[in-house]
């Protein structure tokens, strides 16, 4: 979704605009990009170069990539956890703009996490996050439509506040999106991984076995284990 617009647009009343920003961020699954300007009087040609530039990429992904359907069928049957169950509250908020970042106060169980994941992958670093951001890398060569980074085979990273990147395979990506236990990326299917997104951080124990089975289910796709 590429979605564009000016602060101060003098048709659409501010409510609109943010039950508009409110439903495509949390609520549609979709990957959003946004151009996004002050003052209406300049919007057309801020339009113009964003929604070039992002055209061009998503042409390019689909040409080396194809599409992505939803596929059709049962729900999902993920390994270690079964059906997945609907995450419980509003579902998670995240940052319009790039870096995408959760909104809202962290978790607290980041480091309960981090040990049940840990073994997936060599620790180190991450190059893009906040500082304290904690990445899993892959020692073997991986599909790039798997992984963070294909750079720099990065499986997931963990932010300090307790959310993921990951990206998760076809077959249980829509099943994640729908039940509210991750967010598309805005770059998702254009310039990185169509299954790119953020996992917001487990508020318990059951939420952190779920947050494990995702990035579980996330190895598994780019190892074939």
């Amino acid at each position: 979704m590429f979605l564009a617009h000016a602060d101060s647009d003098p048709r659409t009343p501010a409510p609109l605009l943010d039950a508009t920003w409110d439903w495509l961020r949390r609520r549609s699954g979709a990957p959003v990009r946004v151009a996004r300007t002050p003052d209406a009087g300049t919007l057309a040609g801020s339009v113009v170069a964003a929604a070039g530039s992002w055209l061009g990429d998503r042409l390019d992904f689909l040409r080396a990539h194809g599409e992505n359907p939803l596929p059709d069928g049962d729900e999902p049957v993920w390994p270690g956890l079964g059906r997945l169950p609907e995450r419980t509250g509003e579902p998670p908020d995240t940052t319009i703009d790039l870096p995408q970042l959760p909104v809202g106060p962290p978790g607290t169980r980041q480091d309960a996490l981090w040990e049940r994941i840990r073994g997936l992958g060599r620790e180190a670093p991450a190059a893009i996050g906040p500082e304290g951001t904690r990445s899993l890398l892959l020692d073997a060569p991986a599909d790039p439509a798997t992984l963070v980074h294909p750079a720099g085979n990065e499986l997931a990273h963990l932010h300090p506040d307790g959310s993921l990147h990951l990206a998760l395979p076809d077959a249980l990506l829509y099943d994640a999106l729908g039940k509210g236990w991750a967010v598309a990326h805005p770059l998702a299917g254009v310039r990185l991984a169509a299954g790119l997104v953020l996992v917001p951080a487990p508020r318990d124990d059951a939420e952190v076995e779920v947050a494990a089975a995702l990035v579980a289910a996330a190895h598994r796709a780019a190892t074939g284990g």
